[in-house]
């Protein structure tokens, strides 16, 4: 269906929601109605301007909420990465140019017991959670999950977001723990 919104009056348009909504196969809808598409649509087809076609099981709404959070996310993680390594160039660079280290010379700086640790088992943790949001993705992109619960299917979208944004704390801890390693054994 090409727009099929475009000259309907109100009773109409809910005519042929309910009937798109009893209809039990599959239906191609093109449509800039975003209400209507939010209304009837599973699953949605669209193009990130990067000449790919991906698909998203829910609805338009849901799309563009998961797209803001996902940009959010990459640009904090550019500006953590951004922020991250001029000082440590700049405290790297100074260090060079006096011949003086941070340190006292008695006193020879390490990462703390706790960093080690976290170091050690971050890792771990973020490829087990990868695994999570692999297998919460899988069961997400099941168009039928959507349609058999869908209160279920947005719990999941929460939990999915969580551990996204959770995952993204670890990284960046272990990122700065790297880092901050690094510019120990450098010296």
């Amino acid at each position: 269906m090409d727009e099929p919104t475009n000259d309907l009056d109100m009773d109409t348009l809910d005519l042929l929601q309910e009937a798109l909504d009893e209809y039990q196969g599959t239906i191609l809808i093109v449509s800039h109605d975003r209400d209507f598409l939010d209304k009837v649509t599973t699953s949605l087809l669209y193009m990130k301007g990067d000449g790919k076609i991906n698909e998203y099981v829910g609805s338009y709404s849901d799309l563009l909420k998961e797209q803001k959070q996902i940009d959010t996310k990459k640009s904090s993680k550019t500006s953590v990465k951004s922020s991250i390594q001029p000082h440590l160039s700049e405290s790297k660079q100074s260090s060079k140019n006096k011949g003086i280290s941070n340190a006292s010379p008695t006193q020879k700086r390490k990462l703390s017991f706790k960093q080690v640790h976290q170091l050690k088992m971050l890792p771990g943790e973020i490829e087990a959670l990868e695994k999570e949001i692999q297998t919460m993705e899988k069961r997400i992109a099941d168009p039928e999950f959507y349609q058999k619960d869908t209160a279920m299917f947005h719990e999941t979208v929460n939990k999915l977001t969580q551990k996204r944004e959770t995952l993204e704390q670890l990284e960046n801890t272990w990122l700065e723990l790297e880092i901050l390693q690094e510019e120990i054994n450098g010296r």
